[in-house]
């Protein structure tokens, strides 16, 4: 059997949904040919029968699709969604952003990401936690504080200094100080 032949075999039984995990397993753990367009890693990263262990071992596929097929399972862990966002490119972070296990730290690290695109993502997104979205409001890129400014999560505060003329004046901090010692004082 040629190499063309055997992966062909392999991709059908990743994508066969009777296929039971410890075979999944090894389907994942095969090696893939430098010029193969069909890999079986693909069809397992999407199989329902892919054990937690088989799924982390993914995690370190270069297959970028492999690796939004992660990113988008349903019961992806807070583990796999760590890993699959290191170098990341925006198809898998809006994945990961949008994904409900994701956890507080992963926003927080994209939150600190030398892109402003990347912060603008994270801004955007309505999972991302109120106190990353007060962190990122004080942003040195415009379109990440408008980002901020507009999502449903933020504090009223913070977007209360983000449309108002203090935040010329004054830093997110000094205004929230000052705003809550008024408060405090009523």
């Amino acid at each position: 059997m040629t190499y063309e032949q055997e992966n062909d075999k392999s991709v059908r039984a990743a994508y066969d949904p009777n296929t039971p995990a410890d075979e999944l397993d090894r389907l994942a753990r095969r090696p893939i040919g430098v010029f193969s367009r069909r890999r079986p890693q693909r069809g397992v990263a999407q199989h329902p029968n892919a054990s937690v262990d088989t799924l982390m071992y993914l995690t370190g596929s270069p297959d970028w699709k492999v690796l939004n097929f992660i990113a988008c399972r349903p019961d992806a862990t807070a583990d796999m969604l760590r890993l699959v966002v290191d170098d990341a490119d925006a198809d898998i972070l809006e994945s990961v952003l949008d994904h409900p296990n994701t956890p507080p730290d992963v926003y927080e690290n994209l939150a600190k990401s030398e892109s402003w695109g990347v912060r603008e993502m994270v801004a955007y997104h309505t999972c991302t936690p109120p106190h990353v979205l007060t962190f990122l409001a004080s942003d040195s890129h415009s379109e990440v504080r408008k980002t901020v400014e507009q999502n449903p999560n933020t504090p009223p505060l913070v977007k209360a200094w983000l449309t108002s003329d203090y935040n010329q004046s004054m830093t997110l901090e000094e205004f929230l100080l000052q705003t809550q010692g008024a408060t405090n004082g009523l």
